[in-house]
């Protein structure tokens, strides 16, 4: 269940990126760095990568995908405070990424580790007996 729900977060992510991107790049004349466009194909790649793998992907690929993501959200945000003086609009916030992309990777990377250090245990009832 739980390599589902991080699975299709992936697509969801992976998905308004690659619109996103498609759209800047239709559109032209985006205030964005080349090396943050960079990163960001970078990060569709690697998502599509994992889409491909749906049947076969393990959930430590998807939570290197997530810490990978985390880390490639926060260079572009100090790249884009570092080498963009001006206001940017929505469409390029969404390549960018923001903070809230950082604390979703973050919870989903938790929840990732905390199944895989324990075992797969069922929920089991146990009956007392009045012995």
């Amino acid at each position: 269940m739980l390599k589902s729900v991080l699975y299709y977060l992936i697509l969801l992510t992976t998905g308004v990126r690659l619109v996103d991107m498609v759209y800047l790049l239709v559109k032209g004349g985006s205030n964005l760095p080349v090396s943050v466009m960079a990163v960001t194909g970078v990060m569709i790649l690697y998502g599509i990568v994992i889409a491909f793998q749906k049947r076969s992907v393990k959930i430590r690929s998807l939570i290197v995908f997530f810490a990978v993501h985390a880390a490639l959200v926060v260079v572009n945000l100090v790249t884009v405070k570092i080498h963009v003086p001006m206001q940017i609009t929505v469409a390029e916030t969404l390549i960018v990424g923001s903070f809230l992309d950082i604390v979703i990777d973050a919870c989903a990377m938790y929840a990732g580790l905390k199944f895989m250090s324990s075992e797969f245990q069922p929920f089991v009832r146990v009956i007392e007996t009045g012995d």
